[in-house]
């Protein structure tokens, strides 16, 4: 398999090499010890890391490198369990601490980003790459230019040899957890093995934990879920999911944290568990959701403190009971209290009504 690297490196072609890593990567969680398998999962992600820019308009192949990533973290949690003592909790198959969940935890945050390239791509213009040479790799993407895609990438990496590879970083989502005592960043993932958590605490010291949750698969499919969720409300679909999670995932989590009522939560749900609502899941807790574990180190933009509120109006003439709003709703008087006075920007409303198109 290294010889097809080899060989795909060779002749150039970014698509072979990312199918050949993929097969290593795969092959890797048969390995015959530990060592083995993070030596040969390691050597093929960075292989994935290099090819991946190129193909960033291919869905699949940010769906391989996320899935094959939530493996290897399933396949190396499972072994490092077998081969130490393992903390053990209801509801839980079993718990690393240390130094062996940080390890799982690596695949998990490599997981978990892997579908965030394709975004990255478009809204993060490196620092030292000129205007022009970001607006040239735009426009490629736009086009879906694969070749144009490659040129671009070529001129950004002269200003920015990191664009779009490398390790994701946690220190943003640590100085996320210093910045609020008694917080906690929750990422679940689902895999063949099952559901594998990572809790990740910070009170004066960081505090990694990850456990393999001993759950049946979700009850429904997130299409049935979507669908069950109507202007009157959940429907069963919806209820029979929330039950399963309540029960399955939130309850086992709760007994890991240091605090069964965090302060926050920084919850980074993936599979089925993103069709619930996080005041579903967990009430009475703030939570902040994300699609990724690794939170960006940038400073927050100065803006004005502001309330987004959007109303949906069906207009005039809608048959009961999804009648047009009544008249007190409109024009943004429902907004006047959102922000202390002195404190809110402008307001500014839009509200069409009725049908759109």
């Amino acid at each position: 398999m290294k010889s097809a690297l080899k060989a795909a490196r060779r002749i150039g072609s970014h698509d072979r090499l990312m199918q050949s890593a993929s097969h290593l990567l795969s092959l890797s969680r048969l390995a015959p010890s530990v060592t083995e398998l993070e030596e040969s999962a390691e050597e093929a992600w960075k292989t994935i890391d290099e090819a991946r820019p190129y193909l960033l308009l291919e869905e699949r192949a940010g769906e391989v490198e996320a899935t094959l990533g939530a493996e290897v973290a399933a396949t190396l949690a499972v072994r490092l369990a077998d081969t130490g003592l393992v903390g053990l909790s209801e509801g839980s198959g079993f718990v690393l601490s240390g130094e062996r969940a940080e390890r799982v935890l690596r695949w998990m945050v490599r997981a978990t980003g892997a579908a965030q390239r394709r975004l990255a791509g478009r809204m993060a213009r490196p620092e030292g790459v000129p205007y022009p040479t970001w607006g040239t790799w735009l426009s490629a993407v736009r086009a879906g230019d694969a070749r144009a895609i490659g040129r671009a990438l070529d001129a950004i990496r002269q200003g920015s040899s990191s664009f779009l590879r490398g390790e994701p970083e946690l220190e943003g989502t640590w100085r996320w957890l210093r910045e609020r005592p008694g917080s906690a960043t929750l990422a679940v993932m689902q895999t063949s093995r099952g559901m594998l958590a990572a809790i990740l605490e910070h009170d004066g010291k960081p505090r990694v934990l990850v456990a393999e949750l001993k759950v049946p698969p979700p009850p429904r499919e997130e299409d049935a879920v979507s669908r069950s969720v109507t202007v009157d409300g959940p429907g069963e679909a919806y209820r029979a999911l929330l039950a399963w999670a309540e029960a399955g995932i939130v309850a086992p989590l709760r007994r890991l944290l240091s605090s069964e009522s965090p302060a926050q939560l920084l919850w980074i749900p993936t599979g089925a568990l993103r069709m619930l609502a996080p005041g579903d899941l967990w009430p009475s807790v703030p939570v902040t959701c994300a699609a990724r574990m690794d939170l960006e180190t940038r400073p927050a933009l100065e803006r004005p403190r502001s309330t987004f509120l959007a109303v949906a109006d069906p207009g005039r003439g809608t048959p009961a009971p999804h009648g047009e709003l009544p008249r007190g709703h409109r024009g943004g008087s429902t907004t006047g209290p959102a922000a202390p006075r002195g404190h809110a920007a402008p307001a500014r409303s839009y509200e069409p009504r009725g049908r759109l198109g």
